[in-house]
């Protein structure tokens, strides 16, 4: 489920050093995607790197609350409600429920730092490796479809104050419907398209 960053991470810095080379050099070096230590699940999050070996500091989610992650529970929860007993029990021991996933696949800093953008995943990694069989309202065997558990957004988040963030969030096909442009199927394309997202969503910080 996991996007490769490396060569997104270098499309970021080319860009925003074509704009502004020096401002945007450090801008890009400012910010760092960290890992959560968190049993059961993969959350990343977003820091911003302090000066004179302060901790970090994190940009997001930071105090923002997501109701994304917890759409992924809700629906996770209604599923559970749908299966049998002896699969309802596998799942939790499979700690199902344990929480959701959140990886960040993609993110550009203004040149001046004081606001970033980012493509974020929301998604629950133990669905792709356990059996659920449902059904319908009719007892008809349903085949469990990922991507009904799964978000993909755009995220801003802006510095309200030293050392204060404050987010937004919006789901990325309502972004791209925005700025009327298609998502398409393709990774690659796709990845092109939501780099273009993150920088229109920067315009005007």
């Amino acid at each position: 489920m996991h996007r490769p960053r490396v060569a997104v991470f270098a499309v970021c810095i080319a860009t925003l050093q074509a704009l502004h080379p020096i401002a945007a050099s450090q801008a890009a070096n400012a910010f760092r995607v960290s890992k959560s230590n968190v049993a059961d699940v993969n959350q990343e999050a977003l820091q911003e790197i302090n000066p004179e070996s302060k901790p970090p500091t994190e940009v997001f989610p930071g105090t923002y609350s997501s109701p994304y992650g917890a759409m992924v529970m809700k629906r996770i929860e209604e599923m559970l409600a749908r299966v049998d007993e002896a699969d309802r029990d596998a799942l939790v021991a499979g700690k199902i429920g344990a929480g959701f996933d959140r990886a960040i696949t993609s993110w550009r800093a203004h040149p001046t730092g004081r606001a970033v953008a980012l493509a974020v995943h929301y998604y629950r990694d133990r669905l792709l490796t356990l059996r659920v069989d449902l059904a319908d309202d009719y007892g008809r065997p349903e085949p469990l479809v990922p991507a009904e558990y799964e978000f993909f957004t755009v995220a801003v988040c802006s510095r309200t104050g030293a050392p204060g963030w404050t987010c937004r969030e919006e789901q990325l096909a309502a972004v791209a419907k925005k700025h009327n442009l298609a998502l398409p199927n393709n990774r690659a394309e796709r990845a092109a398209v939501v780099e273009k997202l993150l920088e229109l969503s920067l315009e005007d910080k």
